[in-house]
């Protein structure tokens, strides 16, 4: 995700922080997303003041996206009329910890939840 931002007016540094589960802020308000879910992810921006300004804080709440998942067929088999063949999918995300399942719309073919 992109860096979050703010103008300082005091000269102090500004720092960033979350109490979400589902994000976490880096001191350069760099966010990475956690967990997705709709406005989940709170981040406080905070400008300690001085003697010509007080305390500054803003807050910032967003959603956190789900992740897009990729899957990759292999080679496509050469299956003759009454013939088998099988068909491999991998996915890109293998950190989903989602199952790869086979199935088709065409009248041509039929495919095992397995491949």
């Amino acid at each position: 995700m992109s860096a979050t931002s703010a103008s300082p007016n005091s000269g102090n540094p500004i720092t960033y922080s979350t109490l979400s589960t589902a994000c976490s802020v880096t001191s350069a308000g760099v966010v990475t997303g956690i967990t997705a879910g709709a406005n989940n992810c709170t981040i406080t921006a905070t400008q300690a003041g001085n003697a010509t300004y007080m305390v500054g804080t803003a807050t910032q709440t967003f959603g956190i996206g789900q992740a897009a998942q990729t899957l990759t067929f292999g080679v496509a088999p050469t299956v003759a009329v009454g013939g088998t063949g099988s068909v491999s999918a991998t996915s890109a995300s293998p950190n989903s910890g989602n199952a790869v399942t086979y199935s088709t719309l065409s009248t041509a073919c039929s495919v095992t939840a397995a491949g």
